[in-house]
């Protein structure tokens, strides 16, 4: 695994495959590992002869700090894959999705318990995760289905009963054409 990127806000990994397809991995908000965001399914892809990518948001700011940064590291990177695919849970699903239909070449996303959004305004019965979406300042990232109207598979996947319903429902109320 080499690092290919690392800011104060953001840190971006690559480990090189075989097959013309790449896998981006977005790391959730790290607070069940030990209180800091992790290469999210580093094991599981492992075996994997795809290109991968694992990117972290230091800032755990569902992509509202970091969004452009790592847009403009990637992309030059993965045009030369034939296709690329995205992965993710939690805050990482929530950058599947966005990020999906924001970078080149990405043709499905794969999401486990995605938040829709974070936003006070869009969602104000979400009480998680309160101390990061306070240090967020502007909100330009206000849902996972913003920015760019790309056509997307998208396979989302959440439990039941979950506490992650009021996404759910969110993402079958907003969902573009292909998702």
């Amino acid at each position: 695994m080499n690092v290919i990127y690392d800011s104060p806000r953001v840190a971006i990994s690559h480990r090189s495959g075989q097959t013309g397809r790449a896998v981006i991995s977005f790391a959730g908000i790290g607070l069940g590992l030990g209180g800091l965001p992790q290469e999210e399914f580093a094991r599981t892809l492992s075996d994997n002869q795809h290109d991968h990518f694992f990117v972290i948001d230091k800032l755990r700011s569902w992509y509202n700090s970091t969004a452009s940064e790592i847009i403009d590291e990637l992309s030059p990177r993965i045009e030369e894959f034939d296709s690329v695919y995205t992965l993710g849970n939690s805050m990482g699903g929530f950058g599947a999705i966005y990020f999906g239909r924001q970078l080149p070449k990405c043709s499905a996303a794969i999401a486990f318990g995605a938040q829709y959004s974070v936003n006070p305004e869009i969602v104000p019965n979400e009480r998680r995760w309160k101390e990061w979406r306070d240090r967020i300042m502007e909100w330009k990232i206000p849902h996972a289905l913003s920015g760019r109207d790309t056509p997307l598979r998208a396979h989302l996947f959440y439990g039941q009963p979950s506490r992650d319903s009021i996404h759910a429902d969110l993402y079958l109320g907003d969902r573009p054409p292909g998702m």
